[in-house]
């Protein structure tokens, strides 16, 4: 839930293990979606990316839209993952706090970034009963819990507000990298990160 941006999102979405015509399905379809944007692609495109059949396509997905939920249940399976392997390594809630921020900068350095999924899902998806924007809100509950959990074992006296002020950050910080100078917008955003979290921590931060 804390983690990085990767193109690579092909995990099942929770509960269900994919097929390997689904999985090919989504491999096709995740760097069009996230490149080019989940209106502007066509399932004609996808199908014909994947080399699949449409009767094959829509028995995997019976609309674009659950193409499109499942695209992001794939992006949030990964993100799982990215915080596991982040809090492993810095068991230190203090630690991991600075760790985030830095893997939140390097996001938009990176090779092939075009902004956060989850960002983009609900600026283009403004409907709120479209089966994306549930994912979209787990993503965005969930990473504000896993932040407030790490705050609340460091010592912050609000941690789930501090959690919600964070989030704002996360957003600037992968929104202005994708629309202006990336290494500026890296360091600038890191800065608040910090002065935010020693904030709430009393000025202990690392």
């Amino acid at each position: 839930m804390l983690g990085g941006v990767t193109t690579d999102v092909t995990e099942a979405p929770p509960g269900r293990a994919p097929s390997s015509v689904a999985r090919r399905i989504l491999d096709a379809a995740t760097p069009l979606l996230y490149a080019h944007g989940l209106r502007a692609v066509s399932a004609d495109r996808v199908i014909a990316a994947a080399g699949v059949s449409k009767v094959t396509f829509y028995r995997h997905f019976p609309t674009k839209d659950a193409l499109v939920a499942a695209y992001l249940e794939s992006w949030l399976a990964r993100e799982q993952e990215a915080t596991a392997a982040l809090l492993a390594e810095h068991p230190d809630p203090v630690e991991a706090l600075d760790a985030l921020g830095r893997a939140l900068a390097d996001q938009p350095c990176a090779p092939g970034y075009r902004g956060c999924a989850f960002v983009h899902a609900a600026s283009e998806l403004p409907d709120e009963v479209h089966p994306a924007r549930a994912v979209v809100t787990r993503h965005r509950d969930g990473w504000t819990a896993a932040v407030a959990d790490l705050l609340g074992r460091a010592g912050a006296g609000d941690a789930d507000d501090v959690a919600r002020r964070l989030l704002v950050v996360r957003d600037g910080m992968l929104v202005a990298g994708d629309a202006a100078a990336a290494a500026g917008t890296a360091a600038a955003g890191l800065a608040v990160w910090r002065a935010v979290v020693a904030g709430a921590l009393g000025g202990r931060a690392t």
